[in-house]
């Protein structure tokens, strides 16, 4: 866990908090927002509308921590695609991926019942809350190549 989240800082550290994006007019992009550690939902986007792949790229539209159960398993799925093909997901910074907020509304709570209170949990928490979150970019653009139709996500 602790390496996937560090691969994500480094991947995401010197990028800037406005995400460019050029898609291509035969790739479909999709927008999804406020999954909210629903990890079934996500799974269920990916069977329903196909896996993330060039062609078939998704924006996580912030929002991806607290409230449900799953949000650590989430951020690992995403990290893990984006890793293995940085085209095909894109992660924009929510309110929830904020160390104040993601500790009031559920997310530490999820770590500590995974991994128990302090140690391992503390460590994780740090490496999502100064690490991962706070490299994370604010807003994308995207751009159609075929119409030059932009649009602010």
């Amino acid at each position: 866990v602790a390496t996937t989240l560090g691969l994500a800082r480094g991947h995401w550290g010197d990028a800037p908090n406005v995400t460019r994006l050029v898609v291509p007019g035969d790739t479909r992009l999709l927008v999804v927002g406020d999954t909210h550690g629903q990890l079934e939902d996500v799974l269920w986007l990916f069977f329903k509308h196909g896996p993330p792949s060039r062609k078939n790229q998704y924006i996580f539209n912030g929002d991806i921590v607290d409230r449900g159960g799953h949000a650590l398993e989430i951020l690992l799925l995403l990290i893990v695609l984006k890793r293995d093909d940085p085209s095909c997901v894109h992660i924009i910074r929510g309110n929830h991926e904020d160390e104040t907020t993601s500790n009031m509304f559920g997310f530490k709570a999820e770590v500590e019942s995974k991994f128990g209170p302090g140690g391992a949990s503390g460590w994780i928490l740090s490496l999502c809350n100064q690490g991962l979150f706070a490299v994370l970019p604010l807003a994308a653009v995207v751009t159609d190549a075929t119409t030059s139709f932009s649009m602010c996500v």
